[in-house]
């Protein structure tokens, strides 16, 4: 469920994901020591699959020099601790995960290699490079659903509400108002559901990426592992305005981002992503984010 956090932002917090729309071709090459025994698309990922008599090491070795001398940069490695935020099209979590990413063209390559027989057997290659991303299309937008633990906000649409982390309650709304009115109706309402404000923070103007998607979802767990895989640096600043409302129940805990993206529809023409949802349910994006202790 880590994708589910990841787009709570809305904007680009697909990074796995990003592309250019001008496609360029990947070369994997062979090793002498390996044979290619299939190619098969799944998803938007193309996968090379080999079985070779080399061991993990020297297969690692030798597309690491092929990948670096031709314009790729290596990406952190993937540790088993860190499966729950692999790129999902990294099927097998229990292998050692290599990735490569390149700037021009937003390619990446994953190399998944099986060092549990001594490294000999068959390692795979993922090379994803999709055309266009959506981040909302997955998201089925809806009529909000009523809260008993706060007021319900009017006049916007739910992508999202989950329950998969608790004691976390999570809801993503897009509308069309602007930050103000939404902020005066939280202030109004909230203290009669019995919460008090702590205390409010407002942003504004361009933005990086790490910034923006820590200011929306204060909470995230992927930022660390984006950071080391140099996704965050793909992704351009963004303009942004809003407020974070932080409030107190007895031990309960509750954050509201109000946040605004001006243009962003305008924006996304001329780049990766499709932002149709911002074009007909609105560029305000608010998150609220519940802990029920």
């Amino acid at each position: 469920m880590w994708h589910k956090l990841l787009m709570i932002t809305g904007i680009c917090v697909a990074v796995f994901s990003c592309a250019a729309r001008a496609q360029q071709r990947v070369e994997v090459p062979c090793p002498s020591d390996a044979e290619l025994i299939e190619t098969r698309n799944v998803g938007e990922a193309l996968v090379y699959m080999f079985r070779t008599t080399g061991t993990s090491q020297t297969t690692e070795e030798f597309y690491t020099e092929h990948f670096l001398s031709n314009g790729w940069q290596l990406s952190h490695p993937l540790r088993a601790e860190e499966a729950h935020t692999a790129p999902s099209f990294v099927p097998d979590k229990n292998l050692k995960t290599v990735v490569f990413t390149r700037k021009n063209g937003f390619h990446v390559a994953a190399l998944s290699l099986d060092s549990s027989k001594s490294g000999r057997g068959t390692y795979n290659i993922f090379v994803y490079t999709p055309k266009r991303f959506a981040p909302f299309r997955s998201f089925r937008f809806r009529a909000p659903t009523q809260l008993e633990f706060m007021p319900t906000l009017s006049g916007a649409r739910e992508f999202i509400y989950f329950t998969d982390f608790p004691p976390m309650i999570g809801v993503g709304y897009l509308t069309r108002q602007s930050v103000d009115p939404i902020e005066r109706f939280y202030k109004r309402t909230m203290p009669r559901h019995g919460w008090l404000l702590q205390d409010e923070q407002e942003r504004s103007g361009m933005m990086p990426f790490d910034e923006l998607l820590m200011t929306v979802d204060p909470y995230t767990k992927v930022l660390t592992y984006m950071k080391q895989t140099g996704f965050t640096d793909l992704i351009p600043p963004l303009q942004m305005n809003g407020k974070t409302l932080s409030y107190r129940k007895g031990s309960d805990k509750l954050t509201i981002t109000i946040y605004s993206f001006p243009h962003v529809y305008q924006r996304s023409l001329e780049s990766p992503f499709d932002m149709e949802e911002m074009n007909t349910y609105g560029s305000t994006l608010v998150a609220v984010y519940y802990f029920d202790h």
